[in-house]
């Protein structure tokens, strides 16, 4: 009998737990104004143009030739600002689109690390 009641007392507990266990939430959500919305939106849409033009070939070995890894690129993106993203994204749409490309890479590299150098995150100019 003894033995009867401590299984159910035990079976009891672990009902318990499980409940007290599976009914805690796994995240917690939040209303977003608007404007927060559209902000996460336009900095996923810079993010996709300017790696669209980082991801070029001729873009990628002129990073190279600056001693800049295009892998490491996706990391320094990450660190920009909103501000500095929208920056280097106009930028880019004002580069013409073909005629003097080596120019506009020239150019590209040297703004991404002339950010990158004012935002804190390299030292390449100081070893110049």
């Amino acid at each position: 009998m003894i033995t009867m009641v401590l299984k159910k007392l035990v079976v009891a507990l672990m009902v318990c737990n499980i409940l007290v266990l599976g009914l805690t939430p796994a995240a917690k959500a939040r209303f977003i104004g608007t404007q927060e919305a559209m902000q996460m939106t336009q900095r996923e849409d810079q993010l996709a143009r300017i790696n669209g033009t980082l991801l070029r070939t001729d873009v990628q070995e002129q990073m190279l030739a600056f001693g800049v890894e295009p892998n490491d690129v996706q990391d320094r993106l990450a660190v920009l600002s909103d501000e500095e993203l929208r920056q280097l994204d106009g930028r880019l749409q004002d580069m013409p689109a073909g005629g003097d490309s080596v120019l506009a890479v020239i150019g590209i590299v040297f703004l991404v690390l002339l950010i990158l150098e004012l935002v804190g995150v390299t030292n390449i100019f100081t070893k110049i």
